[in-house]
């Protein structure tokens, strides 16, 4: 078993462009242009961790959304999600941001996936939501961080 994460970031402006030329997204390479920002570099980090994934792994990705634009950790969730399903390997994202949550539920059908969310904080005990409760709480823009209405828009 192997533990796949994304923590390096690729400082490598070609390494960024050949990752790009890798994952062949039309929607990331418009995304993505030079000069390439953090976000771009943090990119990087997650295609070169999903890139090559075997059956035996799993991926551990913190923090997915950071220095990106909303459209950005959508297109990359998007790419770790449909890596991480050709592979078959079950992947885990530790995230402050509901672009990554509607991301994950518009990637798959309703009940398409085992999508499970563990809300932790300090203030209570872990809240956890099977992807039927997920979907009915996002639909009307509920923050499944706090259980409030949303000022956010839903799906970013």
């Amino acid at each position: 078993m192997r533990y796949v994460t994304a923590t390096a970031l690729v400082h490598n402006d070609a390494e960024i462009l050949q990752l790009l030329t890798s994952v062949q997204d039309p929607v990331l390479e418009n995304l993505l242009q030079p000069p390439y920002g953090d976000g771009a570099r943090r990119f990087g980090a997650i295609a070169r961790a999903v890139v090559d994934l075997t059956p035996n792994d799993i991926v551990l990705i913190d923090d997915l959304e950071t220095s990106m634009h909303p459209d950005l950790v959508k297109a990359v969730t998007n790419l770790v999600l449909t890596r991480t399903t050709q592979a078959g390997v079950p992947v885990f994202f530790a995230t402050h941001s509901l672009c990554v949550v509607d991301a994950t539920l518009g990637f798959f059908p309703p009940q398409g996936a085992n999508i499970t969310l563990v809300r932790l904080s300090r203030q209570v005990p872990p809240v956890t939501y099977n992807e039927t409760r997920l979907r009915s709480l996002r639909t009307p823009c509920v923050d499944v961080r706090d259980d409030m209405p949303s000022l956010q828009e839903c799906c970013c």
